[in-house]
């Protein structure tokens, strides 16, 4: 996807469903791209790479009320 789009995707998704949780995965491991999607509305941000690891701890994290960056996406 686009990174155009992922602002247009939040919007349709909060349209439908306000209290929908949403975690983005993506490919790219650039923090500015997680920045990217917690600014268009993203609960989450995971790295494909890092999903075995990650995606439990994401669920839980966001299902809780909190944002979650993939480990690999955050800023040092």
């Amino acid at each position: 996807m686009a990174k155009g789009d992922v602002r247009g995707l939040m919007v349709r998704l909060r349209r439908g469903e306000p209290e929908l949780r949403v975690i983005l995965l993506s490919i790219h491991e650039e923090s500015t791209v997680a920045q990217s999607a917690v600014a268009a509305g993203a609960d989450g941000f995971l790295v494909k790479s890092s999903i075995a690891l990650e995606l439990i701890p994401a669920v839980e994290t966001v299902m809780k009320g909190s944002r979650y960056i993939s480990s690999i996406a955050s800023p040092s």
